[in-house]
């Protein structure tokens, strides 16, 4: 989809997706690691059962928001 000056994006779509998840994930690993200390499996606790969840919800988006953004575009009548 073309942006907003007419220029196609060049840029991966995954650097974004990665950081966010990233700086959710990282402070909330630490906290859990400082409340059941870090001799415990931390990663198995508070990440590894929320990938599943995060795979489908990466899927819907990238499946919802190209076909919305197609559409509003559409809409608008440009």
């Amino acid at each position: 989809m073309p942006c907003a000056a007419g220029i196609e994006a060049r840029s991966p779509p995954w650097p974004g997706p990665l950081l966010a998840g990233a700086i959710i994930y990282v402070p909330g690993l630490l906290w859990l690691g400082s409340v059941i200390g870090f001799d415990k499996p931390v990663l198995q606790y508070g990440f590894i059962p929320f990938i599943p969840g995060d795979i489908i919800k990466a899927l819907l988006a990238a499946l919802v928001f190209p076909v919305a953004g197609k559409w509003l575009y559409a809409r608008s009548g440009r």
